[in-house]
Protein backbone atom coordinates (compact mmCIF):
# COMPACT_ATOMS: atom_id res chain seq x y z
CA UNK A 1 0.00 0.00 0.00
CA UNK A 2 0.86 2.99 -0.98
CA UNK A 3 2.39 5.91 1.84
CA UNK A 4 1.18 8.95 0.56
CA UNK A 5 3.61 10.99 2.61
CA UNK A 6 6.13 8.88 2.36
CA UNK A 7 6.46 9.11 -1.24
CA UNK A 8 6.39 13.16 -1.13
CA UNK A 9 8.68 13.43 1.09
CA UNK A 10 11.11 11.27 -1.29
CA UNK A 11 9.96 13.11 -4.08
CA UNK A 12 11.29 16.86 -2.41
CA UNK A 13 14.26 15.37 -0.74
CA UNK A 14 15.46 14.19 -4.00
CA UNK A 15 14.72 17.64 -5.62
CA UNK A 16 16.01 19.71 -2.78
CA UNK A 17 20.19 19.51 -5.05
CA UNK A 18 18.49 20.87 -7.83
CA UNK A 19 16.52 23.59 -6.58
CA UNK A 20 17.67 27.21 -7.25
CA UNK A 21 15.69 28.54 -4.42
CA UNK A 22 17.08 30.45 -0.85
CA UNK A 23 15.98 27.01 1.47
CA UNK A 24 18.65 24.86 -0.53
CA UNK A 25 22.00 26.87 1.21
CA UNK A 26 20.09 27.11 4.40
CA UNK A 27 19.26 23.42 4.48
CA UNK A 28 22.88 22.43 3.91
CA UNK A 29 23.64 25.02 6.27
CA UNK A 30 21.25 23.30 8.92
CA UNK A 31 22.29 19.92 8.45
CA UNK A 32 26.23 20.56 8.83
CA UNK A 33 24.92 22.14 12.03
CA UNK A 34 23.33 18.99 13.08
CA UNK A 35 27.22 17.65 12.13
CA UNK A 36 28.83 19.79 14.24
CA UNK A 37 26.66 19.30 17.41
CA UNK A 38 27.09 15.58 16.64
CA UNK A 39 30.85 15.76 16.92
CA UNK A 40 31.40 18.60 19.29
CA UNK A 41 28.82 16.29 21.82
CA UNK A 42 31.21 12.87 21.06
CA UNK A 43 34.12 15.11 20.87
CA UNK A 44 33.14 16.78 24.24
CA UNK A 45 32.53 12.79 25.47
CA UNK A 46 35.19 11.43 23.97
CA UNK A 47 38.00 14.34 25.95
CA UNK A 48 35.81 13.83 29.74
CA UNK A 49 36.44 10.36 29.42
CA UNK A 50 39.83 10.01 27.82
CA UNK A 51 41.26 12.64 30.44
CA UNK A 52 39.24 11.42 33.51
CA UNK A 53 40.56 7.46 33.09
CA UNK A 54 44.22 8.65 31.83
CA UNK A 55 44.64 10.79 35.25
CA UNK A 56 42.93 7.99 37.15
CA UNK A 57 45.27 5.68 35.61
CA UNK A 58 48.37 7.23 36.09
CA UNK A 59 47.22 8.04 40.11
CA UNK A 60 45.90 4.29 40.87
CA UNK A 61 48.91 2.37 39.19
CA UNK A 62 51.77 3.99 41.43
CA UNK A 63 49.06 4.30 44.72
CA UNK A 64 46.60 2.07 44.33
CA UNK A 65 43.20 2.87 45.43
CA UNK A 66 43.57 2.91 48.34
CA UNK A 67 46.17 2.18 51.64
CA UNK A 68 45.92 0.32 54.68
CA UNK A 69 48.27 1.28 57.30
CA UNK A 70 48.81 2.21 60.85
CA UNK A 71 46.91 5.16 62.88
CA UNK A 72 50.31 7.10 63.32
CA UNK A 73 51.52 7.00 59.90
CA UNK A 74 50.38 11.16 59.02
CA UNK A 75 53.06 13.50 58.77
CA UNK A 76 55.09 13.31 55.79
CA UNK A 77 58.37 13.16 56.59
CA UNK A 78 57.86 11.79 59.98
CA UNK A 79 59.40 7.58 60.74
CA UNK A 80 56.34 5.34 60.01
CA UNK A 81 54.99 3.38 62.01
CA UNK A 82 54.55 -0.71 60.82
CA UNK A 83 52.03 -3.32 60.80
CA UNK A 84 52.19 -6.60 60.59
CA UNK A 85 48.98 -8.02 58.18
CA UNK A 86 48.37 -11.42 58.62
CA UNK A 87 47.79 -14.19 56.24
CA UNK A 88 43.69 -13.99 57.09
CA UNK A 89 43.26 -10.31 56.19
CA UNK A 90 45.59 -11.00 52.93
CA UNK A 91 43.38 -13.68 51.76
CA UNK A 92 40.06 -11.35 52.84
CA UNK A 93 41.60 -9.07 50.48
CA UNK A 94 42.70 -10.59 47.59
CA UNK A 95 39.65 -12.75 47.62
CA UNK A 96 37.34 -10.00 46.75
CA UNK A 97 36.38 -9.73 42.93
CA UNK A 98 37.10 -6.14 42.18
CA UNK A 99 40.49 -6.24 43.80
CA UNK A 100 43.92 -7.31 41.52
CA UNK A 101 46.97 -7.19 43.81
CA UNK A 102 47.80 -6.04 47.12
CA UNK A 103 51.15 -4.65 47.41
CA UNK A 104 52.94 -4.86 50.52
CA UNK A 105 54.78 -1.23 50.66
CA UNK A 106 57.43 0.79 52.89
CA UNK A 107 57.26 5.10 52.08
CA UNK A 108 60.52 6.55 54.02
CA UNK A 109 61.97 10.23 53.52
CA UNK A 110 64.87 10.20 52.22
CA UNK A 111 67.42 12.93 51.05
CA UNK A 112 69.13 11.69 47.37
CA UNK A 113 72.45 13.26 46.91
CA UNK A 114 75.51 13.09 44.18
CA UNK A 115 78.86 15.44 44.73
CA UNK A 116 77.32 18.59 43.14
CA UNK A 117 73.48 18.45 44.21
CA UNK A 118 70.80 17.12 46.92
CA UNK A 119 66.93 16.67 46.75
CA UNK A 120 64.60 15.19 49.38
CA UNK A 121 62.34 12.65 48.16
CA UNK A 122 59.76 9.63 49.42
CA UNK A 123 62.19 6.34 48.75
CA UNK A 124 58.80 4.29 47.73
CA UNK A 125 59.95 0.37 48.87
CA UNK A 126 58.75 -2.69 47.34
CA UNK A 127 59.53 -6.50 47.13
CA UNK A 128 60.21 -8.87 44.41
CA UNK A 129 56.27 -9.41 43.77
CA UNK A 130 56.02 -6.14 43.54
CA UNK A 131 54.03 -5.79 39.93
CA UNK A 132 56.24 -3.20 37.42
CA UNK A 133 54.19 -3.85 34.58
CA UNK A 134 51.19 -1.04 35.66
CA UNK A 135 54.24 1.72 35.08
CA UNK A 136 56.01 -0.01 32.48
CA UNK A 137 54.68 2.30 30.30
CA UNK A 138 56.02 4.95 31.98
CA UNK A 139 59.51 4.53 32.14
CA UNK A 140 60.77 5.66 29.31
CA UNK A 141 64.55 4.51 29.58
CA UNK A 142 66.17 1.98 31.49
CA UNK A 143 64.46 -0.83 33.53
CA UNK A 144 62.40 -1.64 36.31
CA UNK A 145 65.09 -2.30 39.13
CA UNK A 146 65.54 -5.95 39.65
CA UNK A 147 64.53 -6.68 43.07
CA UNK A 148 65.17 -10.39 44.53
CA UNK A 149 65.18 -11.70 48.38
CA UNK A 150 68.45 -10.34 48.74
CA UNK A 151 69.34 -6.40 48.97
CA UNK A 152 68.82 -4.91 45.81
CA UNK A 153 71.26 -1.54 44.77
CA UNK A 154 69.25 -0.48 41.92
CA UNK A 155 66.32 2.26 42.09
CA UNK A 156 64.10 3.72 39.31
CA UNK A 157 63.69 8.07 39.57
CA UNK A 158 61.69 10.33 37.63
CA UNK A 159 63.09 12.40 35.03
CA UNK A 160 62.46 15.21 36.74
CA UNK A 161 64.45 14.19 39.72
CA UNK A 162 67.18 12.97 37.32
CA UNK A 163 67.50 16.46 35.98
CA UNK A 164 67.85 17.87 39.04
CA UNK A 165 70.09 16.29 40.35
CA UNK A 166 72.06 16.08 36.74
CA UNK A 167 72.25 12.23 36.86
CA UNK A 168 71.80 9.64 34.41
CA UNK A 169 71.16 5.96 33.65
CA UNK A 170 73.56 3.49 35.48
CA UNK A 171 75.33 6.79 37.71
CA UNK A 172 75.13 6.13 41.46
CA UNK A 173 73.86 8.38 44.19
CA UNK A 174 74.02 8.78 47.46
CA UNK A 175 70.72 7.98 49.75
CA UNK A 176 70.91 9.11 53.17
CA UNK A 177 68.30 7.66 55.74
CA UNK A 178 67.82 9.23 59.23
CA UNK A 179 67.75 6.45 62.61
CA UNK A 180 66.07 7.65 65.53
CA UNK A 181 68.36 5.71 67.63
CA UNK A 182 71.19 7.61 66.03
CA UNK A 183 71.88 10.92 65.22
CA UNK A 184 74.17 10.33 62.03
CA UNK A 185 72.15 9.06 59.24
CA UNK A 186 72.62 6.10 57.39
CA UNK A 187 74.10 6.37 54.26
CA UNK A 188 73.72 3.75 51.27
CA UNK A 189 75.12 4.16 47.40
CA UNK A 190 72.12 3.03 44.78
CA UNK A 191 72.73 2.64 40.90
CA UNK A 192 70.07 3.91 38.28
CA UNK A 193 68.34 1.46 36.70
CA UNK A 194 65.65 3.21 34.61
CA UNK A 195 63.87 6.66 34.52
CA UNK A 196 60.31 7.13 34.48
CA UNK A 197 58.35 9.89 33.57
CA UNK A 198 54.20 10.09 34.25
CA UNK A 199 53.67 13.64 33.46
CA UNK A 200 52.13 14.15 36.64
CA UNK A 201 54.33 16.48 39.01
CA UNK A 202 53.06 15.40 42.40
CA UNK A 203 54.04 12.05 41.39
CA UNK A 204 57.12 12.32 39.54
CA UNK A 205 58.56 15.22 42.14
CA UNK A 206 58.15 13.23 44.96
CA UNK A 207 58.94 9.26 44.56
CA UNK A 208 61.47 7.13 43.45
CA UNK A 209 61.49 3.24 43.83
CA UNK A 210 63.12 0.68 45.28
CA UNK A 211 64.05 -2.71 47.63
CA UNK A 212 62.34 -2.11 50.89
CA UNK A 213 64.35 -4.14 52.48
CA UNK A 214 67.07 -1.54 53.57
CA UNK A 215 64.20 0.22 55.17
CA UNK A 216 63.55 -3.00 57.04
CA UNK A 217 67.04 -3.46 58.20
CA UNK A 218 67.62 0.24 59.16
CA UNK A 219 64.23 0.84 61.25
CA UNK A 220 64.93 -2.75 62.53
CA UNK A 221 61.86 -4.23 61.63
CA UNK A 222 61.45 -7.71 61.44
CA UNK A 223 60.60 -9.55 58.26
CA UNK A 224 56.48 -9.35 58.18
CA UNK A 225 56.49 -5.57 59.01
CA UNK A 226 55.82 -3.00 56.08
CA UNK A 227 54.29 0.51 56.17
CA UNK A 228 51.07 -0.18 54.08
CA UNK A 229 49.43 -2.15 52.05
CA UNK A 230 48.48 -1.04 48.49
CA UNK A 231 45.17 -2.16 47.10
CA UNK A 232 44.89 -2.36 43.47
CA UNK A 233 41.54 -2.97 41.76
CA UNK A 234 40.67 -4.39 38.23
CA UNK A 235 38.71 -1.23 37.83
CA UNK A 236 39.37 2.47 37.43
CA UNK A 237 36.06 3.47 38.69
CA UNK A 238 36.01 5.24 42.42
CA UNK A 239 34.38 2.98 44.79
CA UNK A 240 33.32 4.42 48.06
CA UNK A 241 31.08 0.73 49.14
CA UNK A 242 34.39 -1.07 48.54
CA UNK A 243 36.51 1.30 51.34
CA UNK A 244 34.06 0.59 53.69
CA UNK A 245 34.10 -3.07 53.43
CA UNK A 246 37.83 -2.95 53.74
CA UNK A 247 37.64 -0.72 56.96
CA UNK A 248 35.12 -2.58 58.89
CA UNK A 249 37.30 -6.33 58.02
CA UNK A 250 40.01 -3.99 59.53
CA UNK A 251 41.33 -3.85 63.32
CA UNK A 252 40.99 -0.86 64.83
CA UNK A 253 44.67 -0.30 65.04
CA UNK A 254 44.53 0.23 60.89
CA UNK A 255 43.23 3.33 58.78
CA UNK A 256 42.06 3.30 55.33
CA UNK A 257 43.34 6.22 52.97
CA UNK A 258 41.77 6.37 49.90
CA UNK A 259 44.09 7.88 46.98
CA UNK A 260 41.40 10.35 45.98
CA UNK A 261 41.46 12.07 49.17
CA UNK A 262 45.22 12.06 48.88
CA UNK A 263 44.75 13.45 45.61
CA UNK A 264 41.54 15.44 46.88
CA UNK A 265 42.05 18.75 44.69
CA UNK A 266 43.17 16.54 41.24
CA UNK A 267 39.55 14.09 41.41
CA UNK A 268 37.90 17.58 42.22
CA UNK A 269 39.28 19.05 39.06
CA UNK A 270 38.91 15.79 36.81
CA UNK A 271 34.72 15.84 38.27
CA UNK A 272 34.57 19.14 36.76
CA UNK A 273 34.91 17.48 33.52
CA UNK A 274 31.06 16.26 33.95
CA UNK A 275 30.07 19.09 34.67
CA UNK A 276 31.41 20.79 31.38
CA UNK A 277 30.31 18.17 29.28
CA UNK A 278 26.44 18.24 30.52
CA UNK A 279 26.64 22.27 29.41
CA UNK A 280 28.36 21.06 25.95
CA UNK A 281 25.68 18.58 25.68
CA UNK A 282 22.82 20.97 26.35
CA UNK A 283 24.48 24.03 24.46
CA UNK A 284 25.05 21.99 21.18
CA UNK A 285 21.62 20.05 20.77
CA UNK A 286 20.07 23.64 21.27
CA UNK A 287 22.22 24.72 18.94
CA UNK A 288 20.66 21.39 16.45
CA UNK A 289 17.01 22.52 17.65
CA UNK A 290 17.22 25.84 16.60
CA UNK A 291 18.51 24.90 12.90
CA UNK A 292 16.08 21.37 12.09
CA UNK A 293 13.03 24.38 13.17
CA UNK A 294 15.25 26.88 11.17
CA UNK A 295 14.83 24.41 8.32
CA UNK A 296 11.10 23.18 8.80
CA UNK A 297 10.13 26.89 8.90
CA UNK A 298 11.78 27.76 5.62
CA UNK A 299 10.43 24.40 4.27
CA UNK A 300 6.74 24.96 5.23
CA UNK A 301 6.60 28.87 4.10
CA UNK A 302 8.15 27.49 0.40
CA UNK A 303 5.81 24.32 0.01
CA UNK A 304 2.68 26.70 1.40
CA UNK A 305 0.69 26.23 -2.20
CA UNK A 306 1.26 22.28 -1.71
CA UNK A 307 0.13 22.47 1.72
CA UNK A 308 -2.88 24.48 0.88
CA UNK A 309 -3.28 21.73 -2.08
CA UNK A 310 -3.25 18.49 -0.25
CA UNK A 311 -5.50 20.16 2.37
CA UNK A 312 -7.64 20.73 -0.83
CA UNK A 313 -7.78 17.35 -1.59
CA UNK A 314 -8.62 15.99 1.41
CA UNK A 315 -5.07 15.59 3.60
CA UNK A 316 -5.35 15.85 7.11
CA UNK A 317 -3.45 18.48 9.16
CA UNK A 318 -1.86 15.06 10.84
CA UNK A 319 -0.96 13.28 7.25
CA UNK A 320 0.87 16.77 6.24
CA UNK A 321 2.64 16.59 9.63
CA UNK A 322 3.75 13.35 8.86
CA UNK A 323 5.20 14.25 5.45
CA UNK A 324 7.44 17.24 7.36
CA UNK A 325 8.61 14.67 10.22
CA UNK A 326 9.95 11.66 7.05
CA UNK A 327 11.95 15.28 6.05
CA UNK A 328 12.95 15.84 9.18
CA UNK A 329 14.43 12.82 9.89
CA UNK A 330 16.16 12.46 6.64
CA UNK A 331 17.68 15.70 7.12
CA UNK A 332 18.72 14.83 10.90
CA UNK A 333 19.81 11.26 9.82
CA UNK A 334 22.16 12.87 7.41
CA UNK A 335 23.53 15.31 9.12
CA UNK A 336 24.31 12.53 12.10
CA UNK A 337 26.00 10.51 9.28
CA UNK A 338 28.52 12.88 8.33
CA UNK A 339 28.91 13.70 12.12
CA UNK A 340 29.88 10.34 12.86
CA UNK A 341 31.86 9.61 10.07
CA UNK A 342 34.21 12.60 11.15
CA UNK A 343 34.04 11.90 14.95
CA UNK A 344 35.18 8.42 14.14
CA UNK A 345 37.58 9.91 12.28
CA UNK A 346 39.04 12.79 14.86
CA UNK A 347 39.34 9.86 17.33
CA UNK A 348 41.12 7.23 15.60
CA UNK A 349 43.82 9.73 13.86
CA UNK A 350 44.19 11.26 17.36
CA UNK A 351 44.72 7.92 19.18
CA UNK A 352 47.06 6.51 16.56
CA UNK A 353 49.15 9.90 16.26
CA UNK A 354 48.46 11.93 19.34
CA UNK A 355 48.17 14.73 16.99
CA UNK A 356 46.54 17.64 19.71
CA UNK A 357 49.15 17.74 22.18
CA UNK A 358 49.00 19.41 26.09
CA UNK A 359 51.11 20.45 28.69
CA UNK A 360 51.48 18.14 31.30
CA UNK A 361 52.62 20.59 34.09
CA UNK A 362 48.97 21.88 33.64
CA UNK A 363 46.68 19.16 32.23
CA UNK A 364 48.90 16.40 33.83
CA UNK A 365 48.83 14.79 30.45
CA UNK A 366 50.94 15.22 27.43
CA UNK A 367 48.35 14.85 24.43
CA UNK A 368 44.71 14.41 24.53
CA UNK A 369 43.77 11.31 25.15
CA UNK A 370 40.04 10.29 23.58
CA UNK A 371 37.94 7.76 24.57
CA UNK A 372 34.45 6.59 23.72
CA UNK A 373 32.47 3.41 24.21
CA UNK A 374 29.56 2.18 21.37
CA UNK A 375 27.12 3.00 24.17
CA UNK A 376 28.01 6.58 24.74
CA UNK A 377 28.02 6.71 20.38
CA UNK A 378 24.72 5.50 20.28
CA UNK A 379 23.62 8.02 23.31
CA UNK A 380 24.53 10.77 21.49
CA UNK A 381 23.02 9.68 18.41
CA UNK A 382 19.94 9.42 19.73
CA UNK A 383 20.21 12.22 22.02
CA UNK A 384 20.49 14.65 19.00
CA UNK A 385 18.27 12.34 16.19
CA UNK A 386 15.41 12.48 19.39
CA UNK A 387 15.65 16.10 20.60
CA UNK A 388 15.70 17.62 16.84
CA UNK A 389 12.74 15.72 15.72
CA UNK A 390 10.40 16.40 19.10
CA UNK A 391 11.49 19.76 17.89
CA UNK A 392 9.91 20.32 14.89
CA UNK A 393 6.21 19.26 16.32
CA UNK A 394 6.42 23.27 17.33
CA UNK A 395 6.82 24.53 13.64
CA UNK A 396 4.42 21.91 11.86
CA UNK A 397 1.66 23.11 14.45
CA UNK A 398 1.07 26.34 12.08
CA UNK A 399 0.15 23.89 9.24
CA UNK A 400 -3.22 23.98 10.76
CA UNK A 401 -4.04 27.68 10.20
CA UNK A 402 -3.52 27.41 6.50
CA UNK A 403 -6.72 27.77 4.75
CA UNK A 404 -7.05 26.09 1.15
CA UNK A 405 -8.41 29.23 -0.69
CA UNK A 406 -5.76 31.54 0.75
CA UNK A 407 -2.81 29.86 -0.73
CA UNK A 408 -3.72 28.11 -3.99
CA UNK A 409 -3.05 30.40 -6.93
CA UNK A 410 -4.64 29.99 -10.58
CA UNK A 411 -3.10 31.15 -13.17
Amino acid sequence: MLNLEHFLAKRIIKSIPNKNTISVPIIKIGISAISLSLIIIVFSMAVTNGMQNEIKDKIYSLNGFLKIQSYGNFELGSKPMPISPDSILLSKIIQKPEVQKVEKIIEEFCIVRTLTEFDAIIFKGVNSNYDFSRIKKYIIRGTAPKISNKYSKEILISKSTANRLNVDLDQKIEILFSRESQKKPFISVFTISGIFETGFKEMDETYLLGDYTHIQRINNWEENEVGSLEVHLTSLFNNENFSNEIYDETSSDYDIVTTSDKFFSVFEWIKLFDKNNLIIIFIMSFIGVINIISIIIILILEKVNLIGLMKALGATDNSIRKYYLFIASFLISKGLIFGNLFSVLVIFFQKKFKIIKLDPSIYYVDFLPLEISFMDFVFANFLVFIICLISIFFPVNAISKIVPRSTIKFD
